[in-house]
């Protein structure tokens, strides 16, 4: 097991996750005792390529949003058949990171947390920007045409809203996740982890 497993599930749950599921390849004595040491909602054991891809499919049910996480041969179906597919970077097979919407390039897990909450964060921006340009723009027409905006104070107008729109979105690269703190039986290191979209997170190189 993972050391990170079973926070990135907590992690995940305070994000509103609300079903967290494991499919694995392994017999199902083994995965079921994986599955409570983690918090897993559901074990599907003893599966094979096809099967896991049948079971995304049945979870995609209703219209539901389904993350696959995964890093093997055998994952690369299902990872093309969730609705989002992650990869593990370092880990991960070729066509596991070719079949994936996304791919973590650190091999952690904690990264899938934090990478829900950035495409969180990223469409609210993306609505916030449309309402603001709609309104925008409508009251800076209505003013152009009872005449109180001439050519020159108009291209000033136009200017300033995309520097609004460009100023928020900005702010998703200093975007900070704070974890919930969990159990003191279970101490979490750090509680703020912090990514730009710009420049990955370095860490010490360790000695061989």
């Amino acid at each position: 097991i993972r050391p990170e497993a079973a926070k990135t599930i907590k992690r995940l749950r305070d994000l509103g996750i609300k079903r967290v599921a494991m499919l694995t390849g392994d017999r199902r004595r083994t995965a079921e005792l994986v599955a409570r040491k983690v918090g897993c909602d559901e074990v599907f054991a003893e599966l094979l390529p096809g099967q896991k891809v049948q079971i995304i499919r049945n979870l995609q049910r209703g219209g539901k949003a389904v993350c696959m996480v995964g890093d093997g041969v055998n994952d690369a179906p299902s990872l093309a058949a969730a609705t989002v597919g992650v990869a593990m970077g370092v880990r991960g097979t070729d066509v596991a990171i070719e079949a994936a919407d996304a791919i973590l390039l650190k091999d952690d897990l904690t990264r899938v947390p934090l990478l829900i909450y950035l495409a969180k964060r990223t469409r609210s921006a993306i609505y916030q920007n449309l309402i603001f340009s709609v309104v925008f723009a409508g009251l800076a027409e209505a003013f152009a045409a009872a005449g109180l905006f001439g050519p020159v104070i108009a291209a000033l107008v136009h200017i300033a809203g995309v520097v609004v729109i460009a100023v928020n979105s900005i702010r998703l690269a200093g975007s900070t996740y704070r974890a919930q703190p969990l159990a003191p039986s279970e101490p979490e290191p750090e509680q703020t982890e912090k990514e730009s979209f710009l420049a990955p997170k370095l860490t010490p190189m360790q000695p061989i």
